[in-house]
């Protein structure tokens, strides 16, 4: 699994004791406050540490997580870069399962190997196509003119 920048990690660290802080927060200020990306409002949803609430304006998150420790910090950090890995990978269209300790695993596939045919794809050869039509194009341009 990856590591984050130092700077990033910072980054998130004062922003997940802000979010702690204060308790209720709008997910749209602290984004910009922040210069937060999505995946780690994703990962504390899915741990359980905040929640969207109904009854406040729009966007407002509340922290309903355990009290902020080291422990709690580094549970929120490996579910951001798993998230992160898995955008990443789904992005470049590779498979992968999750087994139950939430390490990701590619699976091991063959890939058959197909003989295709030779195919010359070159521009000259196209290029040279045209100038022979344009040659006798004129030239049937110029008999049927006489």
């Amino acid at each position: 699994m990856r590591e984050l920048k130092e700077s990033t990690r910072i980054k998130y660290t004062n922003f997940i004791e802000e979010c702690y802080k204060r308790k209720f927060f709008s997910k749209q200020e602290m984004r910009d406050l922040y210069n937060a990306d999505t995946n780690i409002f994703t990962a504390l949803q899915r741990l359980g540490m905040i929640k969207k609430t109904n009854g406040l304006a729009t966007g407002m998150c509340q922290w309903i997580g355990p009290e902020y420790s080291s422990a709690v910090l580094n549970q929120i950090m490996k579910e951001y870069i798993r998230i992160g890995t898995m955008k990443n990978l789904k992005r470049y269209g590779k498979r992968i399962k999750i087994n139950s300790t939430s390490q990701l695993q590619l699976p091991v596939q063959s890939i058959p190997v197909v003989d295709e045919p030779d195919y010359d794809n070159s521009n000259s050869k196209m290029l040279l196509i045209m100038a022979v039509g344009a040659v006798i194009g004129f030239l049937i341009a110029t008999a049927i003119w006489k």
